[in-house]
């Protein structure tokens, strides 16, 4: 899940929509997947790692930085988090 948005840093305008798209598939995609075949199963820890550019955004990474962020929401909803 480390792979979204690597090597791809263009300012918002020159990003094309496969750029979005591997950084979501990657990040969000994958988080989706693992909650969805861990369902059931008596996990005491779910562990993910996002960098701060989820929150804080990073330079030329727009891509990277939304999909980092989406992850955990993707993770809240699918595990029923509050």
């Amino acid at each position: 899940m480390q792979r979204g948005g690597a090597g791809e840093r263009r300012k918002r305008a020159d990003k094309v929509e496969a750029a979005f798209e591997g950084a979501w598939k990657s990040k969000c995609e994958a988080a989706r997947l693992l909650a969805r075949r861990t369902e059931g199963d008596r996990l005491k820890f779910f562990v993910m790692f996002g960098g701060v550019a989820g929150r804080y955004g990073n330079a030329a990474q727009a891509d990277y930085s939304a999909a980092n962020d989406a992850m955990f929401g993707v993770l809240v909803t699918a595990l029923g988090v509050p």
